[in-house]
């Protein structure tokens, strides 16, 4: 391993708030790392703002399980999105020599199928609670 690729690594490592360089799988990758470069958006300040976003939510609410709620629907988008990355991978970008077996295929379709089933439920039931906060509020 040559010590231009490490201190190229150190270099970027030390923007920790740069997203998508790979500069921890440069090392280990090679020219095979530059696939994931990005365009280079700073996502330092998202955690800043997320940080504000939750605790103005609480300071304006005063309810920790509306939060976690809140917490539970983003968890289901993010595995919508997990669930999504994991079939296109599968059956788009799959080289053959990781070809998995029907076992595999199975399970990976089940629990795709539970997930988006859950998040189907809870989806619904988000919109029959929403529809009647706001009756209620136009109710009064």
């Amino acid at each position: 391993m040559s010590s231009a690729r490490w201190s190229c690594c150190i270099r970027r490592c030390s923007q920790p708030w740069r997203l998508g360089h790979g500069c921890f799988l440069k090392p280990l990758l090679g020219s095979a790392c530059t696939g994931l470069k990005t365009s280079g958006v700073r996502f330092g300040g998202l955690a800043w703002v997320i940080l504000f976003g939750w605790a103005t939510l609480f300071l304006l609410t005063g309810k920790p399980a509306l939060m976690v709620i809140l917490g539970g629907i983003a968890t289901v988008v993010i595995l919508l999105i997990v669930v999504f990355a994991a079939i296109f991978f599968r059956y788009r970008k799959l080289e053959l020599r990781l070809l998995p077996t029907r076992i595999y295929d199975a399970t990976l379709w089940v629990s795709s199928i539970a997930i988006v089933a859950v998040a189907g439920y809870l989806a619904f039931q988000t919109a029959d609670l929403a529809f009647q906060t706001v009756a209620n509020l136009i109710g009064e």
